[in-house]
């Protein structure tokens, strides 16, 4: 049975933690992010990262992105590749939206603008979304569509 909440878990906390990982490497750094006031964007970036066994877990792609403060971090562009888990590790979600930004404290990624959710078995647009980490729910708020690509047996009953 199809699951929106089970299949878009994984896409909500790899986003979450991409962006978590681009805040504590800019804290790693000489340069502390709570002591930028103004951040310059990063541009056209890639970040990829890897399971344990070493297969590529996940790949996120941005034009641009800020870190406006510790507790904010705007995504412009973002791409974000999921892939499979087993030997082929071939993509299997890739989600994108024209802006996203990160809330570390709240564990939370919003964006008012569209997001696009695609896999083999749905696809999924809105807008106005939202990602709560704590409860592992992504909300869209407005225009919802989905696109279901598998059977569907006994939903009437």
């Amino acid at each position: 049975m199809f699951s929106a909440r089970k299949t878009l878990r994984p896409f909500a906390a790899l986003l979450l933690s991409c962006l978590l990982a681009m805040v504590a490497h800019a804290q790693s750094d000489v340069l502390k992010v709570k002591e930028i006031k103004s951040s310059a964007p990063i541009k056209n970036f890639r970040l990829p990262t890897f399971t344990n066994d070493g297969w590529r877990d996940m790949l996120l792609n941005a034009r641009e992105a800020k870190i406006i403060s510790p507790e904010r971090i705007e995504v412009a562009d973002m791409k974000l590749t999921l892939y499979t888990n087993d030997t082929i590790n071939q993509p299997e979600t890739t989600v994108t939206s024209p802006q996203a930004v990160a809330l570390p404290s709240q564990q939370r990624v919003e964006g008012s603008d569209t997001v696009h959710v695609l896999r083999n078995d749905f696809e999924l647009t809105g807008s106005n979304w939202s990602y709560d980490h704590a409860s592992k729910k992504i909300i869209i708020n407005r225009d919802a569509h989905v696109i279901l690509q598998v059977e569907i047996n006994n939903i009437i009953k």
